[in-house]
């Protein structure tokens, strides 16, 4: 069972952070502490549920930004395919993750390679379409415990290819990395979105 104790605990010390405007002026949730709060909702008892707990949440940050994606390539439905081939793959409707990984990865190389403009709406656009392809990843591994192993570190050392779901909506949503500038940082609304 969740220690929903230790749930809470983990997302007030998160709001912490975020209103921290000394120590944290992008106000940018750190990966440590999205791991700290997605390992407090890990359920050791049950990783099925786990599991669907992780990806579904994934799945409402990939939500929350797909309309960037809409509005800048009007009627191209990847990203809603790959929300559709997650909730699949949790259903257990798919169960070729060698398949979906193949269909992810050629998405982020398609959005990767494109041509486009790269003004702030293709910026937006584009980390919407990533933010779905390493949910998609992230949702090839029932292991409950995926997103929280590995090394301590920053989202800027994890570049190109390991930053997840919820940095990349975050991305989305405020127009600015960890690398930006605090003055190009729409911060406000990394305040208010939702994490981990």
């Amino acid at each position: 069972m969740i220690d929903m104790g230790a749930v809470r605990a983990e997302v007030e010390a998160a709001r912490a952070e975020l209103l921290n405007e000394e120590d944290n002026p992008k106000a940018i949730l750190s990966l440590g502490t999205r791991k700290r709060v997605r390992w407090a909702m890990i359920d050791p008892d049950d990783p099925e549920a786990s599991y669907r707990r992780r990806i579904e949440l994934k799945m409402a940050c990939v939500r929350r930004v797909q309309h960037y994606w809409e509005q800048y390539r009007p009627g191209d439905q990847r990203v809603q395919e790959m929300l559709d081939l997650a909730q699949r793959l949790v259903d257990g409707q798919e169960t070729n993750t060698r398949k979906a990984l193949k269909q992810a990865k050629k998405f982020r190389k398609d959005v990767w390679t494109d041509d486009g403009d790269w003004s702030k709406e293709d910026e937006r656009a584009t980390y919407a379409a990533y933010g779905a392809v390493f949910m998609v990843v992230s949702a090839c591994s029932r292991d409950p415990y995926a997103d929280v192993t590995g090394p301590e570190t920053n989202d800027t050392q994890l570049l190109p290819d390991s930053v997840e779901t919820s940095y990349s909506c975050a991305c989305a949503e405020t127009g600015a990395t960890n690398t930006s500038r605090v003055h190009q940082t729409d911060v406000p609304v990394r305040v208010r979105c939702p994490r981990p």
